[in-house]
């Protein structure tokens, strides 16, 4: 059941794009814009939002699964963007309609305010957010290859959670990648595996975490089922068996609240 006041949805998630949709009261935010603009305005007209209603969009880092509709869209719905600065060195956007921050910075907006914190991630610079309302506050934490104190820090108390859950180790090991590409998904500074998304996600239910969703799934090194099992598990065997849990889809919006 949607939280009054707050909904949490990612459009599309993994491998080829990203996008995440949040709305808190009356202010609507994207937070990366993957794919093309087409995918990502249909996303939001299939959960009955308009693409020209949106009040900012939040960038992470200047991957292209998470920018690539970035410069149609915000050429066709003017829209202010936040990113760090490193990363609008290398992103294609409006720059009369971009805000360059360092990369830990605080915006507020209407019915929320928006903070980031750093992610290691092998970019020029990658960041997550946390969002904070009257209606709950939401993470996101995504490509990352480890979870610093700091990032757990971030995310404690956090009630919904839009976290990583890469790859299946052993699916990986075995699978086609070149071996440079495979030491660098698993490197601190590469993506998260579902064992290390499972025990983040029972430390989060421990904080008070009450919905969490499974986020970025590689089309080649995991599966939905892996990602969901490994999470679910850890939730139940530490008692937390009443938290939400869901996988965001590859090319379809996903409810988390």
């Amino acid at each position: 059941m949607m939280q009054q006041g707050l909904r949490v949805v990612t459009l599309y998630s993994g491998s080829r794009g990203n996008s995440i949709y949040i709305r808190a009261g009356d202010t609507r935010l994207l937070f990366d814009a993957g794919l093309n603009c087409s995918a990502l305005c249909r996303a939001l007209r299939e959960i009955g939002e308009l693409p020209e209603l949106i009040d900012a969009v939040y960038i992470t880092h200047e991957h292209k699964d998470h920018i690539s509709a970035l410069d149609v869209f915000q050429r066709r719905y003017p829209v202010t963007v936040h990113m760090a600065e490193p990363t609008a060195e290398a992103v294609r956007c409006v720059d009369y309609l971009t805000v360059r921050h360092a990369p830990l910075f605080s915006v507020s907006e209407r019915c929320c305010e928006v903070s980031s914190f750093i992610t290691p991630h092998d970019s020029r610079m990658s960041i997550g957010y946390i969002i904070r309302t009257d209606y709950g506050n939401v993470g996101i934490a995504t490509d990352l290859g480890t979870v610093t104190e700091e990032i757990a820090e971030s995310l404690a108390y956090c009630d919904s959670v839009v976290l990583e859950s890469n790859h299946d180790v052993e699916m990986l090991r075995s699978g086609p990648y070149p071996p440079a590409l495979k030491a660098r998904i698993l490197s601190d500074y590469g993506h998260l595996s579902n064992d290390v998304s499972s025990r983040v996600a029972a430390y989060l239910a421990s904080c008070g975490t009450k919905n969490i969703i499974l986020a970025h799934l590689s089309e080649h090194n995991n599966t939905p089922e892996l990602a969901y099992a490994a999470s679910r598990r850890a939730l139940d065997e530490a008692g937390y068996s009443f938290v939400r849990l869901e996988v965001a889809d590859s090319s379809k919006p996903t409810v988390l609240i």
